[in-house]
């Protein structure tokens, strides 16, 4: 069966902030979105699983997840949340640096208290896109308020409200590494020249730009093998691998199985 893919243009038409409040019971198969995505649990409970790893849902739950999370939901019966989808660029760099530099997802649980903030702010947003029908700055803020929090449980931003060259570029890198992204590109962002950035990237990531990208594809390109049944040569090229000959003797080398191996190992076969 294929894995659905949600659009921004589908979900977010304005390519911006949608918010809802909903009660829900079943099954939601595995899925990701091209977007941004809070779910917070207020009532109910069940298997939230994220990426192959199951997290227990109960009211106070919350699961943040980015554009390369696969995740499925099993309810045990009737569950209400509230659902904040929104794209990179209309909220702060710096808590998405925060939240993802490490990880392509994060699961909380949420003291009364504060899910009983994040409801309200959810409330408020939704409130004001209904009443104003369009994203604003105030839009923003409350969003970011909502980040900030999550980020505050996780320890904080070091420098609040700013984000270093190389954290933009490290952004822009999870966000666009399907692309064909070169050295050049990820230093522009940065405002550095290529060198000079490259020695940052590395002070700044353990790794190198190069090593970098590619670990970023090849963990998407585990997520594909594992979940759709798109061919092993079609995920080469979704990855932003441009030589299928370097992608597989690469996978190989990192993970120690070829890309079919693994496939048959999860169960998902298929012809390249």
């Amino acid at each position: 069966m294929p894995i659905d893919c949600y659009a921004i243009n589908t979900y977010l038409p304005e390519g911006t902030i949608n918010v809802s409040e909903k009660s829900i019971d079943g099954v939601i198969l595995v899925h990701r979105h091209e977007f941004y995505e809070i779910e917070l649990i207020l009532r109910g409970g069940g298997i939230y699983n994220i990426d192959g790893i199951d997290y227990e849902m109960k009211p106070g739950s919350l699961f943040i997840m980015s554009p390369v999370s696969f995740h499925c939901i099993q309810f045990t019966g009737e569950a209400q949340l509230v659902n904040l989808m929104f794209t990179a660029d209309v909220c702060s760099a710096a808590f998405l640096s925060e939240l993802f530099f490490r990880r392509p997802h994060m699961m909380c649980q949420l003291s009364p208290e504060d899910t009983h903030l994040i409801h309200l702010l959810a409330g408020e947003l939704s409130r004001h896109l209904c009443d104003g029908g369009a994203y604003d700055l105030y839009a923003e803020t409350v969003l970011n308020c909502v980040l900030g929090k999550l980020c505050s449980l996780q320890g904080g931003v070091q420098q609040p409200g700013k984000i270093s060259p190389i954290q933009y570029a490290v952004l822009y890198m999870q966000n666009h590494f399907t692309e064909p992204i070169q050295l050049e590109d990820a230093a522009g962002i940065a405002n550095y020249s290529p060198n000079y950035f490259s020695s940052q990237f590395k002070a700044y990531t353990g790794v190198t730009f190069k090593q970098y990208l590619t670990d970023l594809r090849f963990s998407f390109a585990k997520k594909l093998l594992e979940h759709t049944e798109l061919s092993v040569s079609q995920i080469c090229t979704q990855c932003g691998f441009s030589d299928f000959s370097h992608f597989m003797s690469g996978f190989k080398k990192k993970y120690g199985i070829t890309p079919k191996n693994f496939r048959e190992n999860t169960g998902k076969s298929q012809e390249l």
